[in-house]
């Protein structure tokens, strides 16, 4: 909790020392924090269930995002469909699940993954990368969840 909060408030870049300047907590203590794993799907679950109305209609939905990024070095680097210029660039892709309230249409971040280069996973296919985000995330979908809603542009590069 302190965490988040610290960061909500804080100026400047969200690093360890700037989150022991803002907080109670010694700049060590979040490293050895960072180091343990958490299940933010759980956590996005839960602020879920509080922000929608009890019955209400949910739809899940999975889309990725394009981030342009130079370099060469950079995990996770490859060719991937940048929806804005209706091409194919080198840069990163990040595979989205939601959930969104139909009757309010406000829509909730569940899961957020960085899809992986080709050529790191030559043994999956980005279609399975993506189903395999998916099937991580089913268990967090809340029970109102009754349809998915997948958005794919298909490419061929030539």
């Amino acid at each position: 909790m302190t965490l988040f909060t610290t960061i909500l408030m804080m100026c400047g870049k969200a690093n360890f020392t700037n989150l022991s300047r803002y907080s109670e907590l010694n700049e060590r203590t979040y490293r050895r924090q960072y180091q343990q794993d958490f299940e933010f799907a759980a956590l996005n679950r839960a602020l879920i269930g509080r922000a929608s109305r009890a019955g209400a209609a949910l739809l899940a939905v999975m889309d990725c995002s394009f981030v342009a990024k130079s370099g060469k070095a950079t995990f996770g680097l490859d060719a991937f469909w940048n929806g804005t210029a209706s091409r194919v660039e080198t840069g990163l892709e990040v595979s989205v699940v939601g959930v969104i309230d139909v009757e309010t249409e406000q829509g909730y971040a569940l899961s957020a993954e960085q899809t992986y280069a080709q050529s790191s996973l030559p043994e999956f296919s980005r279609m399975a990368q993506y189903l395999y985000h998916l099937e991580c995330v089913r268990p967090y979908l809340p029970p109102e969840v009754e349809y998915l809603v997948v958005l794919q542009k298909l490419v061929m590069v030539w």
